[in-house]
């Protein structure tokens, strides 16, 4: 990698063209070994010959040290890094995964609650009664002032009982979380859509639908500090597709490719594939990262941490 030794980029040359540039500099040789200035030359002395293959042996040596120095301090730093962006990638991936926990917890904590059992009981035995409605409604508006969006219960044939805040209604793209009784989406932010089961020590009487926020844990992920290297990604698997959300890079939601210019896995494709690890190599914008990846919350979700791989060896050009 001397791009990152000499700070310039690389242009990989089709075969059949170095070729073509090959015999373009043998027959360039072959006519210029023939001129009077080479043939003059190309006898020299034994002293000028000891000093010409003394500094050319001298010039090689130093650079086969130079660069295996340099790919020693790349392997260190690089290594260390990566150990560096692991932890990070921990702790983010806590920091999400207690946030959603801490949202199932207080939804089946208002899910539970004596009181909505018994008026939802009585709601649905008598439609029309309006003091359970306006009581049971008192309860669902208390729900919405601690920071839920929406919020519903439906009987257990599947009708509305109570209907309480707006749901998102057409989610630019949404996943199903295999473990957890939610849903994910992204309509101008990022939500969580819990459905918890009404319920007594006997029976189930139907099910509470909500909608909660999650774009202020999701923002503290992706909206890293300016000053830092690193860059958090959160894409999830749709098809042969992968969907990203805004980032510190990205105001709006974008895809990415599966793959890099050269065919390869991307980290973020490993991590949508349940994988865990760490990524040194091309990323799909063509650029030489370090890079840890893991599955958050389900398979289909992935969270990437990286860094350019030139910003780290800026300090041993």
């Amino acid at each position: 990698q001397l791009e990152h030794l000499y700070g310039i980029t690389l242009t990989r040359m089709a075969l059949h063209t170095s070729v073509g540039l090959l015999i373009v500099c043998f027959g360039l040789w072959r006519h210029w070994s023939q001129s009077p200035w080479y043939i003059t030359h190309h006898h020299r002395a034994d002293g000028d010959k000891i000093v010409l293959g003394g500094t050319a042996l001298l010039i090689i040596a130093t650079l086969i040290v130079g660069v295996a120095g340099f790919a020693a301090q790349q392997i260190t730093f690089e290594k260390n890094l990566g150990a560096n962006l692991s932890q990070i990638l921990k702790t983010q991936t806590a920091t999400l995964t207690l946030g959603v926990e801490q949202l199932l917890t207080k939804a089946r904590l208002n899910a539970g609650r004596t009181r909505i059992y018994a008026l939802s009981k009585m709601l649905q035995d008598n439609p029309g009664n309006v003091a359970v409605r306006h009581e049971l409604t008192a309860i669902g508006d208390g729900i919405l002032t601690s920071g839920t969006k929406a919020l519903a219960i439906y009987s257990n044939d599947g009708k509305e009982l109570l209907h309480l805040g707006n749901f998102s209604t057409a989610p630019a793209f949404a996943i199903t979380l295999e473990n957890l009784p939610a849903r994910l989406g992204w309509d101008n932010g990022f939500l969580v859509k819990l459905n918890i089961p009404i319920r007594d020590e006997r029976e189930q009487l139907g099910t509470m639908v909500l909608e909660e926020p999650l774009s202020h844990i999701v923002y503290q992920l992706l909206s890293d500090d300016p000053g830092s290297l690193s860059e958090t990604r959160i894409c999830v698997r749709q098809e042969n597709t992968l969907n990203c959300f805004p980032d510190k890079n990205h105001a709006q939601l974008y895809q990415i490719e599966l793959t890099n210019i050269y065919n390869q896995p991307t980290p973020m494709e490993l991590a949508t594939r349940g994988r865990t690890g760490q990524f040194r190599g091309v990323d799909v914008e063509n650029i030489n990262v370090v890079a840890a990846y893991a599955p958050l919350l389900d398979d289909d979700l992935g969270i990437v941490v990286k860094q350019d791989a030139r910003s780290l060896l800026n300090p041993i050009r």
